[in-house]
């Protein structure tokens, strides 16, 4: 067993939609520049698809923190946030620009997808069509992951979106703790983890 450290920031109450819109009559929709990279069965669409695709329509943010979640619950960070994270985790995001705003969208290089096999995830309704999960979250065990790497990225996913959780070790850990002040927002929460051998 060994602690590693998931790295996210605060929920803010300013959050907002990348891929997703409320329609004329009050339903959360897919929104139109995306629709065809949204599978038929769950509705979910490839989002770094989407993320290559770009921001057709303007995405207006109104938080001022550095580092923030949009509502699909990715990472979004601004220019202050990305010098931190390139100095810290130098190779390991990739940065989408958003660009009527300050942000980018944070997305690892790589990542380790949730396993069913794995009792240290929770999943539910895989979809016919798409293979994705409808849920696939933390389960009640600590999951099996290797740890040979600072960072590692897990996806998880959520109703309406994959979103990452990223892990780091001690070391990273303490260099956020160090610089929080200027990442308003950043939470660093211990998560235990099983070592995959190797």
């Amino acid at each position: 067993m060994k602690t590693m450290y998931c790295v996210d920031p605060h929920d803010t109450v300013n959050t907002v939609f990348l891929f997703y819109e409320i329609n004329t009559v009050g339903k959360l929709v897919v929104k139109e520049e995306y629709k065809e990279l949204s599978c038929s069965v769950c509705g979910k669409i490839n989002e770094m698809e989407a993320l290559d695709k770009g921001f057709l329509q303007a995405v207006s943010i109104r938080s001022r923190r550095p580092y923030i979640l949009c509502a699909e619950d990715i990472q979004l960070v601004d220019d202050r946030a990305r010098t931190i994270f390139e100095y810290i985790l130098p190779g390991h995001l990739k940065y989408y620009s958003i660009p009527s705003t300050k942000y980018f969208v944070a997305i690892a290089v790589n990542r380790v997808v949730a396993s069913e096999s794995d009792a240290g995830y929770y999943m539910e309704r895989k979809c016919k069509q798409c293979g994705r999960y409808r849920v696939a979250i933390w389960g009640k065990s600590p999951p099996t992951i290797s740890c040979n790497e600072p960072f590692v990225s897990i996806q998880l996913e959520n109703r309406l979106s994959m979103f990452e959780c990223w892990l780091i070790d001690e070391d990273r850990a303490r260099a956020f703790e160090s610089v929080s002040s200027q990442l308003t927002g950043i939470t660093i929460t211990p998560k235990s983890v099983f070592e995959q051998a190797i």
